[in-house]
C-alpha cells in the first residue's frame, strides 16, 4: 500500500478511529517490546550469564530494530504497508515464541535479533501510516501522541514483571 493508495477519510470519525487504533497499537507494541527486552535479560541473569554477554545480546536486539526500520525504507514502496506489518508481525511473533525454548546465549541473541527486525519494521510502518493519514497541521501532534502511547506501554512492562514476578509462567 503506497501513500497514494491509503484511503483518506474526510470525516473526523474515520480519522479518529484510525488514530485510536494506531495509538492502541503503539501502547501494546511498547508493552510487548519492553517485555521482549526485559524478560530475556531476567532469564539470562537467573541462569548466571555474565552481564557483558547480556549487554551484548541486548545491543544486538537494538541493532535489529534499526535494521528493521531501514528495511522498511527500501521495501515499503514495493511491498506496501499492510504486507510489511504482516510479515514483521509474523517474524516478531515466531521469534518471540522461539525465545520460550531453552537455549544458550547465542540462540537467545539470534532470536532477539530476528524479533527486533520484525518489531522495527512494524513500528516504522505504523508511524508512516500515522503520518500519511494525519492532516498536515496535526502531524507533529499525532507523532508525539503515538510516541507517548508507546512509552506508556513500555513503562507498564516493569510494573507487570514486578507484580507477576520474574518466575511466573
Amino acid at each position: 500500500m503506497t501513500a497514494a493508495s491509503i484511503p483518506h477519510s474526510t470525516s473526523h470519525e474515520g480519522r479518529r478511529a484510525t488514530f485510536a487504533a494506531l495509538f492502541l497499537f503503539s501502547l501494546i507494541l511498547g508493552f510487548v517490546g519492553a517485555l521482549a527486552v526485559q524478560l530475556p535479560n531476567v532469564r539470562l541473569h537467573q541462569l548466571g550469564v555474565p552481564g557483558a554477554a547480556i549487554g551484548f545480546s541486548t545491543a544486538l536486539q537494538a541493532l535489529g530494530i534499526v535494521i528493521g526500520a531501514m528495511l522498511v525504507v527500501v521495501t515499503r514502496a514495493r511491498a506496501g504497508s499492510a504486507a510489511i506489518i504482516s510479515l514483521g508481525g509474523a517474524v516478531a511473533s515466531l521469534s518471540l515464541l522461539a525465545l520460550g525454548n531453552p537455549m544458550d546465549i547465542a540462540g537467545v541473541s539470534a532470536w532477539r535479533f530476528a524479533m527486533a527486525i520484525g518489531t522495527g519494521a512494524i513500528l516504522t510502518t505504523a508511524e508512516y501510516v500515522l503520518i500519511a493519514r494525519a492532516a498536515a497541521g496535526w502531524r507533529a501532534t499525532a507523532v508525539a501522541a503515538f510516541a507517548t502511547f508507546g512509552i506508556a506501554g513500555h513503562a507498564f512492562a516493569p510494573a507487570f514483571i514486578g507484580l507477576a514476578g520474574p518466575d511466573s509462567e
